[in-house]
């Protein structure tokens, strides 16, 4: 089982990587940490629209509420 931080479980996103992600585990910072990377791209690097951040929020939540905690 691979311990994921936020930074960890993004790369592995964005590079496509995502089936990585099952069977790891996370800790609870991470999705607080999620949420700011999303808001940053949202409002300050203007890479998502407030649909898409609303959208990557939840998907992403599902998926850190379904690793188990470290």
């Amino acid at each position: 089982m691979n311990l994921l931080d936020s930074s960890a479980i993004l790369d592995l996103l964005h590079a496509g990587k995502s089936g990585e992600l099952i069977g790891g585990c996370t800790i609870d910072l991470a999705d607080h940490e999620l949420g700011s990377a999303v808001r940053r791209q949202v409002y300050v690097e203007k890479t998502l629209s407030v649909a898409d951040g609303t959208a990557a929020l939840n998907g992403l939540g599902a998926m850190t509420a379904s690793m188990a905690r470290a």
